[in-house]
């Protein structure tokens, strides 16, 4: 299983944001593991948000999404699962929804520290991908991925973000 985002300009006016991707970029998605690092106010969320989703929605491929603000996220998923009648307060919240979604095999976490121990837990749940943004991991947090590497978002001209995968050498 994989995904490919094509080699190209990518343009959102709708977020004032242009990113670059100067080669075609091969997402393997079993036993991987992705770090999307870059500067504050960089566009990780960006990337995560109008490309990576996108383009996992488009190949129809299972995931779940935590996304930055955990607060708002929290009371949407109990909403959620109240109205669905899947609400089962014995249960931690996210793995609860984690399991109605049908256990996805791709999680994308933003800014993951805020939901560390969550986190660990959703991993031990058959998880094949991890795409994540966290300035305080390293690949040693994650022995069971075999596949580690880092999406980097930089500058490059105008003010474009240039989108690169690289290995990672993070210990």
């Amino acid at each position: 299983m994989k995904i490919i985002l094509n080699k190209g300009r990518y343009s959102f006016k709708e977020r004032d944001i242009t990113y670059q991707v100067k080669e075609d970029l091969v997402f393997e998605l079993e036993d991987s593991f992705y770090f999307i690092s870059g500067n504050n106010g960089i566009g990780k969320t960006g990337f995560i948000e109008l490309l990576l989703i996108p383009l996992l929605q488009k190949n129809k491929f299972n995931f779940a999404y935590l996304a930055q603000n955990q607060n708002n996220q929290q009371y949407t998923i109990q909403a959620s699962l109240a109205f669905s009648n899947q609400f089962n307060k014995s249960k931690n919240l996210y793995i609860n929804w984690f399991e109605t979604l049908g256990h996805p095999q791709i999680l994308i976490a933003d800014e993951f520290d805020k939901y560390k121990a969550t986190f660990h837990k959703i991993l031990c749940t058959t998880v094949n991908c991890v795409f994540l943004v966290s300035h305080l991991t390293t690949k040693k947090d994650y022995p069971q991925f075999n596949n580690i590497k880092n999406i980097k978002i930089s500058f490059g001209a105008n003010e474009e973000r240039i989108i690169t995968l690289e290995n990672n050498d993070n210990a």
